[in-house]
């Protein structure tokens, strides 16, 4: 009896910490070489994309590109990217993380964010300053090039 609950034990063990590794591995990007921002606020049921697979968002959680942010009913987040432009979605939004450089040593800059529905307010960072051609908000409907510091847009079902 007590070889069966060591055994049982031993097995619960791996799974446990099986389980807390996939965990990890689905909440980081380890082929990725940078991370270009983090979730820095987040309440609610808020999910993330990556690569196909799904997982929870959670704050701090670093996002990378080609990461999609999917808020429910009860979500709202924030991520702030590495140039500190900031993108406050809000509930039952879907926002993707298309592309990302921020490099000022080589003068290369780019920001590229999808937004498929929902609400989202963009305060727009370094890139802005430096080069706004190259920051680019698609919707289903078209693409918003940026001049300005602060904007807001709503995509509608």
């Amino acid at each position: 009896m007590i070889r069966m609950r060591r055994g049982l034990l031993s097995k619960l063990g791996v799974l446990a910490v099986s389980l807390l590794v996939s965990s990890w591995v689905g909440a980081t990007d380890l082929t990725s070489k940078k991370y270009i921002g983090s979730l820095r606020e987040a309440e609610g049921r808020i999910l993330m994309d990556r690569g196909g697979r799904e997982v929870f968002a959670r704050r701090g959680m670093r996002v990378f590109k080609r990461d999609t942010i999917r808020s429910e009913a009860d979500g709202e987040g924030a991520v702030v990217f590495r140039d500190e432009t900031s993108v406050r979605f809000g509930p039952n939004s879907t926002v993707s993380l298309e592309d990302f450089e921020y490099a000022p040593q080589d003068k290369s800059f780019g920001l590229q964010v999808g937004i498929a529905k929902g609400i989202a307010v963009v305060v727009t960072g370094a890139i802005a300053k430096s080069a706004p051609e190259t920051m680019a908000f698609t919707t289903p409907k078209g693409t918003i090039g940026i001049r300005g510091t602060k904007f807001t847009v709503k995509v509608e079902e």
